[in-house]
C-alpha cells in the first residue's frame, strides 16, 4: 500500500491482520502517483531482523552502523538509513502482542480505553510517521492544532493543556473549515503545512458546555461509557477518548496548505484575555522549546545512538544538534512574513468563554 503523508511517498508492507487496520488509517491520506520515488518504506513484522554486530546501551536501544533498533513500550522499531540518498528510509516495526486478559487490564488502567484501531493509529503516527520526519530534509513537526480553509491554514500552538484541542472543537461545525491536525502538524521551509490524520485526543475538560461528550461516546460500549463518566467526574484531565478526524469535522485535509497565521496560546495569571505580536525568530525558538519535551522518548534514543556511535568509533546515523538546527531554520523560514501572535489567556478563564473567543479568532483569520 502507498500513501502520501507530510508531502512524502510512503510504501507499507504488512500481513493480512495489519492490513485491515492500516487501510482504515490510510484512507484519510491521498494515494500518490505510481511514478513517484518512495521516500520511506515501512515494514510490519512479528520480529525484527537480527543485527550481526551491534551494541546495546541501554537495553531498549540497539545500534549498528546506519541502523538502530528502538523499543518504546511494547513496540520495537528498526531505523535504517542508507548511504545512497536515492534509497528510501527503511523502517521495520514489530508490535508485541498482548493476551486478552492483559489487553483488557491495560484498557481499564488507561485514560483512553483504546480499541485495537485506536491503539494502532497512535503507534503508527507517534512512533513511526512523525519521527520519520527527523530523517528527512525541509520538514519539521510542530506541536499545534491545524485548521485549514480555502484561504490557507492557521496553527494553534502551545504546550499541552493550554487549549489547542478546545480551539479545534470550537470550529468543528463550520462547513468552510477543515481538520488538519489535533496535536502535531508538519511544516516546510516555504510555509507549507501538512495535515496529520492521527485521531484527535479529546479530554473530559474539552467536553464542557459543547455537547462533545455525547459525540465522543457514541457507538462505544457500556463499559467504555462507564469508564469515561466515572473518571471524568473524578478528574476531567485524567480521561480522554480518540475520535476519527472525519467524525469530528465535515471535511479533512492531509495535503499541503499555505500557512496564514500562527497563534501561541499562553496561560497566565491575568484578569483579561489579550493578544500580542510575536517576532518570527522568537516563534521559531518557542516552537523548538515546546517540541523537545513532547518527543523526549524518541529523543532519548537519538542521544543513545550518538553515545553508542562514539563508543564504537563510527558516526551516528542521526544527531540531535542537526535536528535542532534543521527545525529552527525551517520554522524561521516558514514563519517569516506571516502573522505570528501570542494569545494570553487568563488561567481561570471559563472554558466556554475561551472557546467562544478562539472560534471567532480562527474564523476571522481564515476568511
Amino acid at each position: 500500500m502507498y500513501a502520501e503523508i507530510f508531502g512524502n511517498k510512503y510504501k507499507f508492507n504488512c500481513n493480512p491482520d495489519t492490513e485491515t487496520l492500516l487501510k482504515e488509517v490510510l484512507q484519510l491520506y491521498r494515494t500518490p502517483p505510481s511514478d513517484l520515488l518512495v521516500d520511506v518504506e515501512v515494514n510490519f513484522t512479528d520480529n525484527l531482523p537480527p543485527i550481526e554486530h551491534y551494541s546495546q546501551n541501554p537495553s531498549v536501544h540497539k545500534f549498528s552502523f546506519q541502523l538502530m533498533h528502538t523499543k518504546i513500550g511494547n513496540t520495537w522499531i528498526s531505523w535504517e538509513r542508507r548511504l545512497d540518498s536515492k534509497m528510501p528510509l527503511h523502517i521495520t516495526i514489530a508490535i508485541q502482542k498482548q493476551n486478552f486478559l492483559k489487553k483488557m487490564l491495560s484498557r481499564w488502567r488507561s485514560m483512553e480505553f483504546p480499541s485495537d484501531v485506536e491503539y494502532f493509529v497512535q503507534i503508527l503516527h507517534e512512533l513511526v510517521l512523525v519521527p520519520s520526519q527527523y530523517f528527512l530534509q525541509d520538514r519539521a513537526p510542530i506541536h499545534a492544532a491545524a485548521i485549514g480553509s480555502s484561504s490557507g491554514c492557521v496553527l494553534i500552538a502551545g504546550t499541552g493543556g493550554v487549549g489547542k484541542s478546545s480551539a479545534l472543537i470550537s470550529v468543528r461545525d463550520d462547513p468552510n473549515l477543515k481538520f488538519m491536525a489535533d496535536d502535531i502538524a508538519v511544516v516546510d521551509s516555504k510555509g507549507g503545512v501538512f495535515g496529520n490524520m492521527a485521531w484527535p485526543k479529546i479530554y473530559g475538560y474539552n467536553c464542557i458546555g459543547n455537547g462533545m461528550e455525547k459525540i465522543l461516546l457514541k457507538s462505544r460500549g457500556a463499559f467504555d461509557n462507564l469508564h469515561f463518566r466515572v473518571r471524568n467526574r473524578i478528574d476531567p484531565t485524567k480521561v480522554r477518548r480518540k475520535i476519527r478526524p472525519d467524525a469530528l469535522f465535515q471535511s479533512t485535509e492531509s495535503d499541503r496548505l499555505q500557512l496564514k497565521a500562527l497563534i501561541y496560546v499562553f496561560r497566565e495569571n491575568v484578569d483579561r484575555l489579550s493578544i500580542k505580536p510575536l517576532e518570527s525568530d522568537v516563534a521559531a525558538a518557542l516552537t523548538c522549546s515546546v517540541l523537545e519535551p513532547e518527543y523526549s522518548i524518541f529523543h532519548n534514543h537519538i542521544h543513545w545512538s550518538e553515545y553508542n556511535a562514539k563508543m564504537l568509533g563510527c558516526p551516528p546515523m542521526i544527531r540531535m544538534d542537526d535536528i535542532r538546527r534543521n527545525w529552527f531554520q525551517t520554522y524561521q523560514s516558514a514563519f517569516t512574513g506571516i502573522e505570528c501572535n501570542k494569545l494570553i489567556v487568563p488561567v481561570r478563564m471559563r472554558h466556554i468563554e475561551y472557546q467562544s473567543y478562539i472560534k471567532d479568532l480562527i474564523s476571522s483569520t481564515l476568511k
